[in-house]
């Protein structure tokens, strides 16, 4: 297998695990926070949970005041997600005779090896998607 393949496959499994995160945690989200109802054919209506607060009056004596909120504004949305991908593998690196790069993975406890690669994979911090909910929620208060 050539260094580039290798390397573009196990980016590839990280990206797809990164989305597989953030697309559970936005699912979470919708199904904690709205409750949703179907309209039409494909048009599908979110409606956002409600909670009744009371607050007390500013004066001793006072009547209370009762808002209701949307719970997705109340909680906290902190999720899953890959910080940091370390991959460390032992290689057998081999050129061929039209010049390219090949790279064999070794595997169990064989410690006879040409050399070790690190491939380091970062990652965004929040789902997109999530974020913009988030923010216009918030506006709405």
């Amino acid at each position: 297998m050539k260094i580039e393949e290798l390397i573009h496959s196990l980016g590839i499994a990280v990206q797809e695990a990164h989305n597989a995160i953030s697309d559970k945690s936005v699912n979470q989200f919708f199904t904690q926070h709205f409750d949703s109802s179907q309209s039409g054919t494909d048009n599908v209506i979110y409606r956002p949970k409600i909670i009744e607060i009371s607050l007390p009056g500013e004066a001793e004596g006072s009547s209370s005041k009762v808002i209701y909120v949307p719970t997705a504004v109340l909680a906290s949305h902190k999720e899953l997600a890959l910080d940091e991908v370390k991959i460390n593998l032992d290689i057998d690196i081999s050129e061929e005779d039209d010049g390219e790069v090949n790279a064999l993975v070794k595997g169990g406890n064989n410690t006879n090896h040409t050399g070790t690669i690190e491939i380091v994979f970062k990652c965004t911090d929040e789902a997109e998607g999530l974020a913009r909910i988030e923010t216009q929620l918030n506006g709405m208060i």
